[in-house]
């Protein structure tokens, strides 16, 4: 499947952005630059895992940001041996270090930062961050807490979904997940409708929301769990589709412990990403 059109824009804007904050660089630096997006493109359409990375890092409400020490990583290290297989631990290990300081409210530009002066100076940066151990509690416990404000939904319950989606074996069927431009679009849906629940805060965690494509989220609206199945069904989100396979019925009591599990199968993801990365 080809790559999204979506990561092209973002790359080139990345691009623009490393040649404008290095104005003295000679032809051959700038060529360097421009080779490394083409080889970068061209992975992300022949490497599903890279790709699979790649569209993770696109779920970030600062995605330009976040491909930049991608990037800098193809400039830097892809003429090196094994380059693909390193620069795939790379990217997994970056995402499980982003999103553990992202959902801790830690300072991202400070991240940055030091994730930015690590890949220029090796293929295999050390990522020791000093509030790391402490993040590991922090980011579980916000996950836990609802989010109210539509306009936040993406910036981190949005991101988990996508994150776990991105896993699945058939992730190919979800390209970039944006909201709202179309019908086939993605969207947030609560399991549980916010109709005549509103006052209840768990519908408004992580356990209770799930994607589904716009055009199927109309339909549901606000109906019951037992009217919308179907519309999970025909759902290409395998984390919807999954539902009714796993869930007859679906009740507020269900929602922690949904919550609970997400927050468990991030855990061994981060975990497997750092476990793969430290083998070298």
């Amino acid at each position: 499947m080809p790559v999204n059109d979506s990561v092209i824009i973002a790359l080139d804007i990345v691009k623009e952005q490393l040649l404008d904050e290095n104005p003295k660089l000679d032809k051959s630096d700038k060529s360097d630059i421009n080779q490394a997006e083409e080889y970068l493109i061209q992975v992300i359409d022949e490497e599903v895992k890279i790709k699979r990375g790649i569209y993770t890092l696109m779920a970030f409400k600062f995605y330009k940001k976040a491909l930049e020490p991608v990037f800098l990583y193809f400039v830097y290290h892809r003429n090196e041996e094994n380059f693909i297989s390193k620069c795939s631990k790379y990217i997994y290990k970056f995402i499980a270090e982003l999103e553990i300081a992202y959902f801790s409210s830690r300072s991202i530009e400070e991240f940055y930062k030091k994730a930015i002066s690590e890949v220029k100076a090796s293929s295999h940066p050390h990522f020791e961050f000093p509030q790391a151990d402490n993040d590991n509690y922090k980011w579980k416990a916000k996950l836990r807490n609802p989010v109210r404000e539509p306009s936040n939904y993406w910036n981190t319950q949005g991101l988990v979904l996508r994150t776990i989606c991105y896993q699945e074996e058939n992730e190919h069927q979800l390209m970039f997940l944006n909201s709202g431009e179309n019908d086939w679009d993605f969207q947030i849906e609560h399991i549980c409708p916010q109709a005549g629940n509103k006052n209840i805060d768990k519908i408004y965690t992580i356990g209770n929301l799930t994607l589904l494509e716009k055009y199927w989220n109309v339909e549901a609206s606000d109906a019951e769990y037992c009217d919308k199945i179907e519309c999970y069904k025909e759902s290409h989100a395998i984390i919807t589709k999954k539902l009714p396979k796993k869930y007859y019925t679906w009740s507020l009591e269900l929602i922690d412990s949904r919550t609970e599990e997400m927050i468990s199968y991030l855990n061994e993801l981060f975990a497997d990403w750092r476990r793969d990365y430290d083998k070298g």
